[in-house]
């Protein structure tokens, strides 16, 4: 699963859009069945550091126990 923060904190899981409040919940249901809770992190150029850190954060306390991230351009 991938997990796209983009400019002013839009956030994509899979290319699906979905909002900030609605993550935790959103994560938590799809890792529900799958034991390796692997996520990885891809912040667009324009994405501010602190909206990259709320997102982990939030994968985190969703229960995700590895985060990635992807670094590419």
């Amino acid at each position: 699963l991938v997990l796209e923060v983009g400019p002013a904190g839009a956030l994509a899981l899979n290319r699906q859009p979905v909002t900030a409040a609605s993550l935790g919940a959103r994560l938590r249901a799809v890792y529900a069945g799958r034991p390796d809770k692997v996520l990885v992190v891809r912040g667009d150029e324009r994405a501010t550091y602190a909206d990259v850190v709320a997102a982990i954060d939030s994968a985190r306390g969703a229960g995700v126990k590895v985060v990635g991230l992807d670094a590419r351009r």
